[in-house]
């Protein structure tokens, strides 16, 4: 969600698939689209209009101002093709992916797979720069025969090759120079599917959380030189308290007890929870998912994204917002968690129905919490008020 054209209502934008062998958009089924919110609470659909209908396989986006023209721009992370939409002040954008230089072919791992990306200003330069979250090696004319009581079925990961993630330096010239190598960042593989973005040993630098899928999530600590280093072992998140690889769906990085560190919640898969890590000063974390109340609301549920938000009201209430599925089901409700601001870290969980009651997200009308909550068929939009603690 992000205001596309500056009216100061959210618009919404959302990623598509494409043909699975071709991986191109060959029917406007297979649209990206954005909806133009009317200000009316009604959306529209400007998504030909804006030039956002896409061309590939899109699965991930980030939001954000590289070139600092008061326009949020789009950047869609795709399967074997990432795009750059340059937001151009008028309704519309332009792909500017070859211009910029994020669209170099990687030499050593081939086409990559990238399900999502953060804007973040690396080097304090007033600059976004690009760090893009890739997962795994896959070829759909080379896809391993899986099989589940005699059907087909998904493979797990641990059939794919892992890929490193992508780190893009914003020139200030419209363009990017790739320095995942000289970083440090591309010589730690992974299989990506969320990143958290934060300060968490507050010395006034960004560091960089990735969940991974069955393998050890990764933290990038900024040295502040140009290089990161890997320290998630060492800090406590690389594993679950039982010492498990988890597969990792999703993660956000906020302050949820505060006391000014930014702790860490990441979305995993059935019968996994989802971890919510305390950040106990100066980067080091501590998993406390069990006494939170996470293990006990989540062990028997799928995500499908993960946000730590703060709501507005005279409550202060802070809530955590995650879209899941339940197993064998197409569609369910989103869950959401939250805590009165001043307590000790314990949520208390409330299900939430399409077109009902109960959700925390954005404010799309400004005075409301806001959520979305989609499936194959169809996209329900739905607000209200936090529910008190």
């Amino acid at each position: 969600m992000f205001d596309y054209d500056n009216d100061g209502n959210l618009d919404i934008f959302f990623t598509n698939g494409a043909d699975i062998s071709s991986l191109k958009k060959t029917s406007p089924k297979y649209w990206n689209r954005l909806l133009r919110n009317n200000g009316d609470g009604t959306f529209t659909d400007v998504t030909e209009k804006a030039g956002l209908a896409g061309t590939g396989y899109d699965t991930g986006v980030a939001i954000g101002d590289y070139n600092n023209d008061g326009y949020e721009d789009i950047f869609v992370a795709g399967v074997h093709r990432n795009t750059l939409y340059r937001n151009n002040g008028d309704g519309t954008f332009t792909d500017v992916t070859e211009k910029t230089g994020l669209a170099q072919p990687d030499k050593e791992y081939g086409p990559l797979w990238s399900v999502g990306a953060a804007w973040v200003d690396v080097n304090s330069d007033g600059l976004l720069d690009l760090f893009v979250i890739n997962y795994m090696s896959w070829d759909v004319n080379k896809e391993p025969d899986c099989k589940f009581n005699g059907k087909p079925e998904y493979c797990h990961p641990k059939l794919y090759k892992e890929l490193p993630n992508q780190l893009f330096l914003n020139n200030g010239d419209g363009t990017f120079t790739d320095v995942s190598a000289r970083s440090g960042i591309r010589s730690h593989l992974g299989k990506g599917m969320g990143v958290g973005i934060a300060d968490y040993d507050d010395d006034g630098l960004p560091d960089i959380f990735v969940a991974n899928d069955n393998e050890p999530n990764q933290l990038f600590h900024n040295e502040g030189n140009g290089a990161f280093s890997a320290v998630a072992v060492e800090n406590g998140v690389a594993y679950t308290e039982n010492g498990a690889a988890i597969a990792g769906m999703g993660a956000d990085a906020r302050d949820v007890d505060n006391d000014s560190w930014p702790d860490i919640f990441e979305t995993a898969l059935v019968k996994e929870t989802m971890p919510l890590f305390r950040n106990l000063g100066h980067g080091i974390f501590q998993e406390i998912t069990r006494e939170s109340g996470f293990q006990l609301a989540t062990e028997r549920r799928i995500p499908r994204a993960a946000e730590l938000d703060e709501a507005s009201g005279t409550q202060e209430a802070r809530c955590v917002a995650v879209r899941t599925v339940m197993r064998n089901q197409q569609h369910a409700a989103p869950l959401i968690f939250g805590r009165h601001r001043k307590e000790q870290p314990t949520i208390w969980p409330q299900r939430v129905k399409p077109g009902g009651e109960g959700m925390c997200g954005a404010g799309a009308d400004d005075d409301r919490v806001y959520g979305i909550e989609g499936s194959h068929r169809s996209i329900d939009v739905y607000n209200r008020h936090m529910p008190p603690p």
